[in-house]
């Protein structure tokens, strides 16, 4: 939109950017050597210079704003221009005729050919000056060398996170977000300014407390917001202009019973709406401290927004506004002045949308293939498999290491290659070699008869499992582990998902328990069978969160038992 100052029209135009974040594009710099910011022209600092074409640029830019264009492209524009008259004032050339865009082209290359710059950033910045002189009417095709042209040969592929770099940056966002969210909560009006007038005015610090020091920061709000979309881009691999593009799901809140969420989002370049998703079911592995950090998620965005937008995320500056990839940036430089993560080689590590996303597209390409990954990812699978199939590169590293270490042993001692395996790992000191480790880390957690979970178990319960098939309570190919249920609650392999279908077998089993002390020989003999279990199982109930155990409470009133255990005699008395 054109702004109006005073009685004459000001050349500024009023856009967002690809980000979603506010810019005001101010044509009259380009009327100061070097093209200097407002701020520093209004203090007298600027050497202005009357320029024939900043007239002409402005009217093509404002043309396309009126037909609608989005406003990055505008941006980008801009840019373009702003870059080109800063390097033609630097080189003592003029803007905008051949001779400065020949000299801003080579210089273009030869930063590509010292190290600079990458050869994809040399071709945007070619593709940029074109469109830029196409747009002013200027002879692009005549005007541009033909003959400097580096390509996109520098292209790499994101790189994703190790299990190890994922457990140490991944506690820091979810509980920076977790205090956050319960201050805010608490007293949005403190943090948000939304008491004071204007907006902008003095707002009070957040506290956040992390390995037993607290720390008072500012912007608290807009680091919280950051904080979720890194962890939403953690769950869902979703990519950085959908993440900030999301909205919130329909219904503003939900049961246990109905945890599912479907979310659009428009992605501009493509020209298409995507939906991400996000639940849990049967068919899809999300973690329960998901949905409820999913469900804190809803309750401050909710807060934050209003009535005003349906937007998930948001920024808050001199006023609410749509998260942008500067709003996330201060996250970033916040955590390297106060925690400095470093990764698996010891270089800082840095949250990252794009690795996010990669790390995701690794694991659907191990555990489904590059097809499964592409619909996951919204890409092509040829896409997939350029951008997102390189793994970890430390990661890498270690299981080429350990390969031809195996190799080695194998060799130097004569053995099977598991023999060679455990020479290894004594030597690493360590349980598993890497590659075993990352297999492990895709596998699924078998479920046990009585509702838990095994991390590693590798014997199978045949009866259970038969009587689970025939009620339907399985899928193809699906197998109960470890049929010893007693030593289940003792064992470290043991996981409990808080899950209303899980705990509500868990509560069936516990009762067929009770309840078998008919079938026993006495109330000593029983005591001495399952008492010692049954206050494990209470303790380990007593962890799950009460609004989860409440609903499996009351699932167990309204339907009953579990269709594996329907009475007492469904469990082995032990004599």
């Amino acid at each position: 939109m054109l702004k109006e100052v005073g009685s004459a029209s000001a050349q500024i135009i009023e856009t967002t950017d690809s980000a979603g974040g506010y810019r005001s594009l101010d044509f009259n710099r380009f009327n100061y050597h070097g093209v200097p910011l407002p701020k520093m022209i209004s203090s007298g600092k600027g050497d202005f210079i009357k320029r024939s074409f900043v007239g002409k640029l402005f009217t093509v830019i404002k043309a396309k704003d009126e037909e609608g264009v989005p406003g990055a492209t505008l941006c980008n524009h801009f840019n373009a221009a702003r870059r080109h008259v800063i390097f033609s004032d630097n080189n003592e050339l003029f803007p905008f005729t051949k001779e400065s865009v020949e000299a801003q082209v080579y210089d273009l290359h030869d930063q590509q050919r010292q190290g600079k710059i990458k050869d994809k950033t040399e071709t945007c910045r070619r593709g940029d000056i074109s469109a830029l002189l196409q747009l002013m009417e200027l002879p692009a095709q005549a005007w541009l060398p033909q003959t400097v042209m580096s390509g996109t040969t520098q292209q790499e592929s994101a790189k994703g996170y190790s299990r190890a770099e994922l457990k140490r940056m991944l506690p820091l966002l979810r509980t920076m977000f977790k205090q956050f969210a319960k201050q805010y909560q608490e007293s949005p009006a403190k943090f948000d300014g939304r008491s004071t007038s204007p907006l902008s005015a003095q707002r009070e610090r957040m506290t956040f407390r992390w390995q037993e020091k607290e720390h008072l920061v500012c912007g608290g709000v807009s680091k919280m917001f950051s904080c979720a979309v890194y962890l939403m881009s953690y769950y869902t691999w979703a990519n950085t202009s959908v993440l900030f593009s999301l909205e919130r799901p329909r219904k503003a809140s939900y049961t246990q019973s109905e945890q599912w969420y479907q979310m659009p989002a428009f992605k501009r370049r493509a020209f298409k709406t995507v939906s991400v998703e996000m639940g849990a079911g049967e068919s899809v592995e999300v973690p329960k401290y998901a949905l409820q950090f999913f469900d804190e998620l809803l309750k401050v965005s909710e807060i934050f927004w209003g009535n005003d937008s349906q937007l998930l995320f948001g920024g808050l500056g001199k006023k609410r506004n749509k998260i942008n990839s500067h709003t996330i940036k201060w996250l970033c430089m916040y955590f390297d002045e106060n925690f400095t993560l470093r990764d698996d080689r010891g270089a800082v590590m840095r949250p990252r949308i794009g690795r996010f996303r990669a790390t995701g597209g690794d694991i659907m390409i191990a555990k489904h293939g590059v097809a499964e990954a592409a619909l996951a990812l919204d890409n092509t699978p040829n896409t997939v498999r350029a951008r997102y199939s390189s793994g970890n590169p430390s990661q890498n590293t270690k299981m080429l290491s350990d390969a031809a270490n195996v190799l080695y042993h194998s060799v130097k001692t004569p053995g099977s290659v598991d023999n060679a395996k455990k020479v290894e790992a004594e030597t690493q000191g360590v349980d598993v070699l890497t590659y075993e480790d990352y297999l492990g880390s895709l596998s699924k957690h078998s479920r046990t008869a009585h509702g838990g979970y095994c991390k590693t178990s590798k014997t199978k319960d045949e009866r259970y499992t038969k009587k689970a098939r025939n009620k339907g309570l399985l899928s193809d190919g699906e197998q109960l582990a470890c049929a010893d249920l007693k030593a289940c609650f003792d064992c470290d392999q043991q996981v409990l998902i808080e899950s209303v279908d899980d705990i509500w077998c868990i509560l069936s089993f516990k009762e067929c328990i009770e309840e078998s002390m008919y079938l026993h020989q006495n109330t000593t003999h029983f005591v001495r069978n399952y008492a010692d279990l049954l206050e494990k199982i209470t303790s380990r109930l007593k962890k799950i969160s009460t609004k989860i155990l409440k609903l499996a409470e009351s699932k167990l009133l309204d339907e009953g038992r579990h269709p594996i255990w329907q009475d007492g005699s469904d469990l082995e008395v032990v004599t």
